[in-house]
């Protein structure tokens, strides 16, 4: 797998040395600290097949995206799209029927972009996250320390019959 995906001048490098080093102090000293929002790299390993449909989640802060689109022929292609305001998640239940009631009907994967802080791992071939905590009046409460790809699972198949 590769860490860095092209080459980065000196310069480059120095200032991400210097937020790194800006954003660990802060942590020290008590301060929210913006590590735990570090993007996660991809590998080139992907669950889509041949002629599925694919819905794409972004959940994040105060706004939700979606779209939705297929892979055909080796090729991505999106057909719609949304945007809306999100909902308050104050327990894991917001979350989970925010969710079933936005993921549309004959979809085989869903990606979901969770734009709060979490730990990534792989759960198999997929990529999950443990919730470190909410943000922005977003508790969770019953969420932190979880598995949220695993929670969403379990919550729409529990509500739909949908896995």
């Amino acid at each position: 797998m590769t860490i860095l995906p092209k080459l980065y001048t000196v310069r480059q490098l120095k200032k991400f040395r210097d937020n790194l080093v800006k954003q660990l102090e802060q942590a020290k000293d008590g301060y929210k600290s913006s590590l735990t929002f570090s993007k996660t790299t991809l590998d080139d390993n992907t669950i889509l097949q041949e002629g599925d449909k694919f819905q794409l989640m972004i959940i994040g802060g105060s706004n939700y995206k979606s779209a939705l689109g297929d892979l055909r022929q080796g090729q991505l292609s999106v057909k719609e799209s949304q945007q809306c305001k999100l909902p308050k998640f104050h327990k894991d239940s917001d979350l989970g029927k925010f969710f079933v009631k936005a993921l549309k009907d004959d979809i085989d994967v869903v990606a979901i972009n969770y734009a709060y802080p979490i730990e990534s791992f792989r759960r198999g071939d997929i990529l999950d996250g443990k919730l470190i905590r909410g943000t922005k009046g977003n508790l969770f409460s019953g969420l932190v320390g979880k598995n949220v790809g695993a929670y969403l699972e379990d919550y729409t198949l529990k509500k739909t019959n949908r896995k």
